[in-house]
């Protein structure tokens, strides 16, 4: 009789661990299969795509415009302050910054020589523009009214600073030159009056009267003795020093 009952609960301890067995494969089998009918999609196609905040305002869109594709990011108040994505008149990159009205305050986008930077004042007037050029970069300033009244560049010959005055009208140039550095003084109307630049022996500074006409001049000779000479409205010399 004993042994029959050890037996009885040998049988039942082996039917417990097939059981057990049975519904860790089953438990093992569902797992795997809701896994894989959960998978990643490769892609995700969509005209548009917006975020918006608790208040339901859109802070955030991806779409699609004639140029490719924007991104554009809005404020609390739902005005557009930046967006990124192809210019559709270049077929670069753009970024526009825009202050919290919504009005664009910078820009920076890509050209044919490169790169373009551009800083606007609140009436949408250009102020600052920097920009790659063939010969390297340039650096324009202009004054509220969107007149330019200085530009820094890079030339053939090296480097270049233009000022305006209020009218728009070149007053000074200074420039790199194959024998050094030149400096031109123009009058309220853009005509040069005066002219300083080096020269294979020294300086030369060169005086212009109304007409843009040389009158007097001041230079260093190939002895390396100075010498002043003045000339009449026709350009005949009149006096010669030493």
């Amino acid at each position: 009789m004993q042994n029959e009952l050890t037996e009885l609960r040998n049988q039942v301890r082996t039917l417990k661990r097939i059981v057990y067995g049975f519904g860790c494969l089953l438990v093992a089998g569902i797992v795997v299969g809701a896994t894989s009918m959960q998978t990643v999609p490769d892609v995700i196609q969509a005209k548009k795509f917006e975020v918006v905040n608790d208040e339901g305002k859109v802070v955030a869109s991806f779409y699609a415009n004639m140029g490719g594709g924007m991104l554009s990011f809005s404020n609390k108040d739902g005005e557009v302050v930046a967006g990124l994505g192809s210019d559709e008149v270049n077929g670069g990159g753009v970024l526009g910054i825009n202050n919290k009205d919504g009005k664009i305050v910078a820009g920076i986008f890509a050209n044919k020589d490169g790169g373009v930077a551009r800083v606007l004042n609140n009436t949408f007037t250009e102020v600052v523009a920097i920009s790659a050029t063939p010969y390297g970069g340039k650096l324009q300033i202009f004054e509220n009214g969107g007149k330019q009244v200085a530009v820094i560049a890079s030339g053939s010959n090296g480097g270049a600073l233009g000022i305006r005055n209020k009218d728009g009208k070149s007053v000074a140039v200074l420039v790199s030159s194959p024998l050094g550095g030149a400096l031109e003084i123009r009058n309220k109307n853009s005509k040069s009056v005066a002219i300083l630049s080096a020269s294979t022996v020294g300086g030369v500074l060169s005086i212009l009267n109304k007409d843009e006409k040389g009158v007097a001049g001041i230079a260093a000779d190939k002895d390396g003795n100075g010498v002043v000479r003045t000339m009449d409205s026709k350009g005949q010399s009149t006096s010669t020093t030493p």
